[in-house]
Order: C-alpha cells, then structure tokens, then sequence
C-alpha cells in the first residue's frame, strides 16, 4: 500500500487503526539504513539544492526561484517517471540532475 516513509506512520497508522482497515507498508530496508536513494528522493535532494532560477523540459519553462515553482517541476517529473520503463526513468533523473547542477553523493544525505 505504501512506500515506508514515516508519513504513513504518523498519518495513515493512526486512521487505519482507528477504523480496524487492514494495510500493508513496504519498507525499503536499502533506503531506511541509508545505502541507496529512491528516485523521488533524488529529485527533490536536486531541487532543493540547485543553484538554477529555471528549468525547461519539453518546451516548459519551470521557475525555480520559489517553492510554487519546484512543486510544479516536480509534479511534472513525477508523471514522466511513472510514465516510463525503470531504465528510462533513471536516465531522465540523471539528466536532470545534470542540468540542475547538482552533485549527488552515492548515499542518501538529508542535506
């Protein structure tokens, strides 16, 4: 049912318990102990620290001076990436990367 973020516990928990609806959380160990990142990670890591005031991605122009404008971005990425096999998704997310100016260390890092 979900991803294994802490939202789903401090969100989703209280009310499913509350209502006795059964539900399954995945947890991604990998993640959870800071080995690998996962690919929404990657993308808002790279928003948030770009040093870029804009984005364009097919012929859309994204303003990232302001948060309205990384949502934005974002949500589009993210329709693209469910869109698309595993194999495309990671290199449009390196690619991105790459035009945001960002250096991605191996490990998840919140910073």
């Amino acid at each position: 049912m979900d991803d294994g973020y802490q939202d789903f516990y401090n969100l989703a928990f209280p009310i499913l318990k509350k209502y006795e609806v059964p539900a399954t959380d995945f947890l991604t160990t990998d993640f959870i102990d800071k080995r690998i990142w996962l690919w929404h990670d990657l993308l808002n890591f790279g928003l948030k620290n770009t040093p870029n005031t804009d984005f364009t991605l097919d012929g859309r122009v994204f303003d990232l001076t302001d948060q309205l404008g990384k949502i934005k971005l974002k949500s589009y990425l993210d329709g693209v990436c469910t869109s698309v096999t595993t194999t495309e998704r990671d290199e449009l997310i390196n690619q991105v990367l790459k035009e945001l100016r960002v250096n991605v260390r191996e490990r998840p890092t919140s910073k």
